[in-house]
């Protein structure tokens, strides 16, 4: 096993003659990332206690190695599930939400790229409306075909998630022949992909994408992770739509009034005014038309 990373000197972990180390000294969960020779990488906590010899200066130190990767990987993924519910609840727009949310998957689950793929229901297709990429990442050729390519349902990696409304993962998209960007990903070293629906009811409203520059093995738990950010996303989709609605019904209901050409006013039973014309204001004259009704 390969350690990328020493948790400890030389000198902390086996003390020196002049300054041992006390039996109440011990190393507790210090994490270093190993690599098995099948070349999958392992966080491992290890901890260490001495054990005092009988010879003076000498001592012994027993460690205890412990495998963390699954409980590491559990945080993370629940961290990306707060981190979306903190962006949807702060977000203004989709356009916002959406990109932060990409940024968040792509940073703190290790992808390089991610793409929100928006249905556009008069012409039927996947448009790219938001992307994110790693600052490291040089990705031009490749946004711009994303940004030119429109996808039908079951056409490439969008358009197949957008038909099935169900996930999708490729180990490497080199290598899958309905993948429409091959060239322009080889050029950028992208590999292992997978993406998710974002759906209202049973109609999809958009596709995530995510991009890596390794080949990646199915991650089922990644896979259960995104089914609950796709189910807030498209919560967060029908509260922005209803509140759209709600503003245009107010705002025609309030035009009606100001554009009226006859007074016109909405008063509740106790005489308070809720709405009245515009032309009312302007026009004195018609001020007789509301007052307020007498008590009978």
């Amino acid at each position: 096993m390969r350690i990328y990373s020493s948790f400890v000197t030389l000198g902390r972990l086996l003390g020196t003659e002049q300054n041992p180390l006390s039996q109440s000294e011990f190393l507790k969960d210090d994490a270093v990332v190993c690599q098995t020779k099948t070349g999958k990488k392992l966080t491992v906590a290890f901890s260490s206690s001495v054990i005092e010899t009988e010879i003076k200066g000498l001592q012994n130190f027993v460690y205890i190695g412990r495998d963390i990767t699954q409980r590491q990987r559990s945080e993370q993924l629940l961290l990306v599930e707060h981190t979306t519910t903190r962006i949807l609840a702060s977000s203004a727009t989709l356009s916002e939400a959406t990109t932060k949310i990409l940024s968040a998957i792509c940073s703190q689950l290790e992808w390089d790229l991610g793409e929100f793929w928006s249905v556009d229901p008069q012409a039927d297709v996947l448009r790219l409306s938001s992307i994110w990429y790693r600052q490291s990442f040089n990705s031009p050729p490749f946004e711009l075909v994303s940004e030119q390519i429109r996808y039908l349902p079951n056409l490439g990696l969008p358009g197949r998630i957008w038909a099935n409304g169900e996930s999708a993962w490729i180990d490497d998209v080199i290598d899958d022949e309905d993948f429409l960007r091959t060239e322009s990903a080889a050029k950028e070293g992208l590999h292992g992909a997978f993406g998710f629906p974002i759906k209202c009811g049973s109609e999809v409203k958009g596709v995530m994408t995510f991009f890596s520059r390794k080949t990646q093995e199915v991650q089922s738990d990644l896979l259960a992770m995104i089914a609950v950010i796709g189910s807030q996303i498209s919560q967060f989709m029908l509260r922005f739509q209803a509140e759209a609605a709600l503003r245009e019904s107010k705002e025609r209901f309030r035009s009606a009034f100001d554009y009226t050409p006859i007074g016109m006013a909405l008063v509740t039973l106790d005489g308070r005014w809720l709405f009245r014309a515009r032309i009312a204001e302007q026009n004195s004259s018609r001020s007789h038309l509301f007052r307020r009704p007498r008590n009978r």
